[in-house]
């Protein structure tokens, strides 16, 4: 598993800074600072292959905080079971605009 960061292009970072404004105001300016720390002095980098992936020590740390989570729950080495697709059924329509519950 991948560790990803919050991605902020342009049209969501003014949507996010106003939200961190109403519900966490004093937290605001360290969550922003913490961003741009882990993308090079902005709050979002577009490059592929950059996007999601953080960059210097807070990025390092945040990488090896997630690694010891899925170790201590078991998750990194868990086997996904195969997919199985034979057991999908298209939705059977009952009533007009409405599918069946069973």
């Amino acid at each position: 598993m991948k560790c990803l960061l919050l991605r902020l292009p342009g049209e969501v970072n003014p949507l996010f800074e106003d939200w961190l404004h109403t519900h966490f105001l004093m937290k605001r300016e360290r969550v922003m600072n913490a961003m741009q720390d882990m993308h090079q002095g902005k709050p979002y980098r577009s490059e592929w292959g950059l996007r999601a992936r953080g960059s210097g020590p807070l990025a390092e740390l945040l990488h090896a905080r997630f690694q010891r989570s899925l170790n201590k729950h078991r998750l990194q080495d868990e086997e996904l079971p195969e997919l199985r697709t034979d057991l999908f059924s298209p939705p059977v329509r009952g009533i007009p605009g409405q599918m069946s519950l069973f």
